[in-house]
């Protein structure tokens, strides 16, 4: 029985092989089905790609967005729980006078507390309390007006003038200003301004008297310093009123852009100067100065070209009616 059964098998497969080759459109359509769902698959495929990379898309961008407003949450957290700067407390000029002694201080400003004292209140009353700023008048609220005033209290306020006096009198007495940095609660660059603006201050405040002293014609002051050269040289210089000279003062060598002979700067010692023609009293006082000389001019031509000589000539007759005259 089981072999009958497999032979109508075999029989009824072989007829519907047979059949199919006889109707032939039936196995079209049965490709056509075939390559249908193969499309229809690929276009699901093509959607789920489609799908899947907006997804990620606007994933990305939600992630950016979170990462952006998390910053700006921490940002203004910060802003918001971030103490306000300690107030720096500068070292006061009366402090800084309590810590050294008076040989201390002429040592190291080459002056004693008068004279210095004195310096500040001749600078203070040219320029002003405004510019000059003492100690006394920012304590006094000289600073309270002024826009700056709240800044300057997280620096440890404004500088006095009588410590930027100190900054620049201890730099021209040969210090550093990696000395005065701590000493005086002071960054580089501002040491630097400081001594400029004390300059500015100085040639603000003073002038050298012998111009003044020819024009006012005042012979008495020419005679006190013929006095004081008499009795240093036992009567042998008497009239002579100043000692005048040259001397060069080394300075960097100019550039091209700076002056357009930078060359004529190269003095005979062997460096770039200026020569600088000064006279001096009996006690080394300046009674003048002229610095605007290139280092290679000759000394006679460097005071040649100064108005002191002409004033000199302008008052020659009287000063030899005086029996004064300068002596190199």
């Amino acid at each position: 029985m089981e072999q009958d059964s497999d032979e109508l098998d075999d029989n009824d497969n072989n007829n519907i092989m047979e059949w199919e080759e006889e109707v032939p459109f039936l196995h079209d359509r049965s490709a056509n089905a075939a390559n249908a769902e193969d499309e229809d698959e690929d276009v699901d495929l093509l959607f789920l790609l489609l799908l899947t990379t907006s997804m990620r898309q606007e994933l990305d961008e939600s992630i950016d967005l979170l990462h952006s407003q998390l910053k700006e949450q921490i940002r203004l957290e910060k802003r918001l729980n971030r103490l306000p700067p300690e107030k720096k407390e500068r070292t006061s000029w009366l402090q800084f006078n309590e810590k050294i002694t008076d040989e201390h201080f002429r040592r190291m400003f080459r002056m004693d507390r008068l004279a210095f004292d004195s310096l500040c209140h001749q600078i203070c009353s040219k320029i002003g309390e405004e510019q000059f700023r003492s100690e006394a008048h920012l304590n006094n609220g000289g600073m309270s007006e002024q826009k700056t005033k709240a800044a300057q209290q997280r620096t440890g306020g404004c500088t006095p003038g009588e410590i930027k006096l100190a900054v620049a009198i201890r730099l021209l007495a040969g210090g550093s200003c990696l000395d005065l940095i701590p000493l005086f609660d002071m960054v580089k660059s501002s040491t630097h301004k400081t001594f400029e603006q004390v300059v500015r201050w100085v040639l603000c405040t003073f002038e050298f008297p012998l111009p003044g002293i020819l024009r006012r014609e005042d012979w008495s002051v020419l005679h006190e310093f013929a006095h004081d050269f008499d009795a240093k040289s036992g009567g042998h210089f008497y009239g002579t009123f100043g000692a005048l000279d040259g001397v060069a003062i080394r300075i960097n060598s100019p550039s091209l852009k700076e002056v357009p002979d930078p060359g004529n700067y190269y003095c005979r010692k062997g460096f770039c100067a200026l020569n600088v023609q000064a006279i001096c009293d009996k006690h080394k006082r300046f009674l003048w100065a002229h610095p605007m000389n290139k280092g290679s001019t000759h000394d006679s031509m460097a005071f040649g070209g100064t108005r002191l000589l002409d004033l000199l000539k302008e008052h020659a007759v009287k000063l030899k009616e005086q029996g004064l005259f300068p002596c190199r």
